[in-house]
C-alpha cells in the first residue's frame, strides 16, 4: 500500500484552492477534478481522504457549496450555459422533474397521446 500524500501542505494547498486558487488556475467553478489535478493526486484518493480525514471531509463540502453557489450565480447572470448548469446543478439535488399523484397517492397514468392524465385506482383491500 502507497503512503497517503494527506499531509498539512496538501490540506493548506486544497485550502488555498478553494480560496482562489480555482480562479487562478482557469476553472470556471472549483470542482473535484481540478482539486486532485492541482493536489497531483485521483479523484479516488481525495473521495478515500474524505472517509478518513474530518478536515478533508469539511474541504470537499466546501468544494461544493462553493461550486453549487457559482453554478447558481453565473447560471443566473447568463455567465454559463443553462442546459450546462442545469445538469450540473442535478449533483446538487435539484430537479425539475414534477411527480404528480393521484389521491391517497395512488398511482398515476400519463397518456401522452391524448394528453391526458389518468388515474389509476388501486382496489381496497378487504379485512
Amino acid at each position: 500500500m502507497r503512503p497517503t500524500k494527506l499531509d498539512d501542505e496538501a490540506v493548506s494547498k486544497a485550502n488555498a484552492y478553494l480560496g482562489e486558487g480555482w480562479q487562478d488556475l482557469g476553472h470556471a467553478i472549483p470542482h473535484v477534478a481540478g482539486l486532485a489535478t492541482h493536489l497531483g493526486v485521483t479523484r479516488k484518493t481525495l473521495y478515500n481522504w474524505k472517509e478518513s480525514n474530518e478536515e478533508f471531509l469539511y474541504i470537499l463540502d466546501r468544494l461544493l457549496a462553493i461550486q453549487e453557489s457559482e453554478l447558481w450565480n453565473k447560471g443566473l447572470q447568463g455567465d454559463f450555459q443553462p442546459t450546462l448548469v442545469k445538469l450540473m446543478l442535478t449533483k446538487h439535488g435539484y430537479s425539475d422533474r414534477q411527480e404528480i399523484s393521484g389521491v391517497d397517492g395512488a398511482a398515476m397514468e400519463v397518456d401522452t397521446e391524448n394528453r391526458v392524465i389518468i388515474e389509476i385506482v388501486e382496489p381496497k383491500q378487504s379485512g
